[in-house]
């Protein structure tokens, strides 16, 4: 069954996409609070059933994308975008007007940086899905084919590839094992980055900043602990604010990636001394790096945590 997902995801993604619309639809309809108890009800028989979260919104649009492949590769740097299935699944965030991938365009124009946008990209996957259940066959599966994609959208290892979901970036690098011998070689060839990395490297150096926010919270998420690269995750963000605070508890939220969704309890658990801790002050930003955390940490503390993509375009 994973195999023949993977092998379909292109449908299994508009499967997604669809009951997220409809889902929101019945929010509007019925008050922001239906969804998460018809999906509670649901749960009581049927347990394998993820409950919905009020921070599900409408996917986002893709013209964006289709605006990106038109960007020209003149700017003083150019990079290839690939949007993580997250993203393009719930990449719209409460009380914003663009989307995540929007977003990242934006950056990207304001910064001068040449982007386009991997090829194929409706279905593609960096096989986390299955990667993290066991599914073997599916994620070598959704591993070679995504490396196709990003030979080709690199022009062979020219161009980085930048994703915008930490815990994507993370699975792209682990890949090698799964590769066959050919796609293995390409690999070493290429460049992989975290929306992190990129800000950090990329964008940090030559910004011009306008407005900083004031006093901000960052959560900081498995991934970038994994790549050691929090201390970047900071350095951005105390680049673009006055006061940054990482909480003393800060630590895994217990998503892990969809478990969450299906075991709640793991997430309001394993959030409960960095949430206690967050909720004593109120801060002007709530940010992360990968959405599913993003919504962990928002379902926690009751604020919205946002991409620390977000905050970067508003300053700059």
């Amino acid at each position: 069954m994973a195999l023949t997902v993977a092998r379909n995801f292109r449908t299994a993604e508009s499967l997604a996409r669809f009951g997220l619309k409809t889902g929101a639809a019945i929010n509007k309809v019925f008050g922001k609070n239906a969804m998460l108890r018809l999906t509670s009800m649901v749960r009581r028989m049927i347990p394998s059933i993820p409950l919905w979260s009020n921070q599900f919104s409408f996917p986002p649009d893709f013209s964006a994308l289709i605006h990106g492949r038109q960007l020209n590769r003149e700017g003083k740097s150019n990079i290839v975008y690939f949007p993580a299935c997250i993203s393009r699944a719930m990449g719209t965030y409460p009380g914003k007007k663009k989307n995540i991938i929007e977003t990242f365009i934006s950056i990207c124009e304001k910064s001068g940086i040449g982007v386009t946008v991997l090829s194929d990209i409706k279905g593609s996957c960096c096989g986390q899905i299955f990667s993290s259940k066991g599914f073997k066959e599916a994620y070598g599966y959704t591993a070679n084919k995504i490396m196709d994609q990003l030979w080709r959208s690199s022009m062979e290892g020219v161009y980085p590839i930048v994703m915008d979901v930490s815990s994507c970036a993370f699975t792209l690098r682990k890949m090698r094992p799964a590769l066959s011998a050919e796609n293995q070689r390409r690999f070493d060839n290429l460049i992989v980055l975290d929306s992190v990395e990129f800000l950090h490297d990329m964008v940090v150096p030559s910004a011009n900043v306008g407005i900083k926010k004031g006093d901000i919270v960052l959560h900081p998420v498995c991934s970038l602990e994994k790549m050691k690269t929090s201390e970047k995750f900071f350095n951005v963000a105390k680049h673009f604010a006055h006061s940054v605070t990482i909480p003393k508890y800060s630590g895994c939220c217990g998503m892990a990636g969809d478990r969450g969704f299906l075991f709640p309890e793991l997430t309001g658990s394993a959030t409960n001394h960095e949430a206690s801790e967050v909720r004593e002050k109120k801060y002007d930003g709530y940010y992360s790096s990968t959405r599913t955390c993003e919504i962990a940490m928002s379902e926690a503390v009751s604020q919205n945590y946002e991409s620390i993509l977000y905050m970067v375009d508003e300053a700059i």
